[in-house]
């Protein structure tokens, strides 16, 4: 038989990231629905994303072996459910770093894993990283017939990565 329990650490995990939605997370619709741009709104979540930094959110996507602090899956659920359950707009940019940062965890080689993931374990300052797929003329419909593909490429030129394109970024 399947046992659903939580182990004391992952109780505690829950209480600690529900508190921080709750408290913290829930009051972002109140700084941002009121702003004009999607920029100024992204912009305007700063502040809670500091905090999530500190309170170890960002540092919880990634695994022990690699200098986070998540020990499994399940860590990984309880922390999406917590932060959903309570705002899901801020929770995809505090998600978003770790979806960003899983193909360096999965692939990257250990130098790059240790060099790139190291911001990202301090409890300090506000690393974004994103996996993102975007173009200014649009990819949601990029394998439609008739549409117009994906723009941006790249190709390897000797040691280098040669990107061309456009991407759609907010800073």
């Amino acid at each position: 038989m399947v046992d659903f329990s939580l182990s004391p650490e992952q109780k505690a995990l829950r209480s600690g990231v529900k508190y921080f939605a709750h408290n913290i997370l829930a009051t972002a619709p109140g700084i941002y629905d009121h702003l004009p741009t999607q920029t100024t709104r992204f912009r305007s979540t700063l502040p809670i994303y500091q905090s999530a930094v500190s309170a170890g959110l960002i540092k919880a996507q990634i695994p022990i072996q690699h200098g986070g602090s998540s020990s499994s899956m399940l860590d990984a659920a309880v922390l999406v459910e917590e932060l959903y359950a309570a705002e899901p707009s801020m929770a995809l940019t505090i998600l978003g770093t770790g979806l960003g940062l899983t193909p360096l965890i999965l692939a990257g080689s250990k130098e790059q894993r240790e060099r790139l993931l190291t911001p990202f374990n301090r409890q300090e300052g506000e690393r974004l990283a994103s996996f993102v797929h975007s173009e200014p003329g649009g990819t949601a419909n990029w394998l439609r017939k008739g549409g117009p593909g994906l723009q941006t490429t790249a190709y390897k030129d000797g040691d280098e990565w040669v990107v061309n394109g456009e991407k759609v970024c907010f800073f």
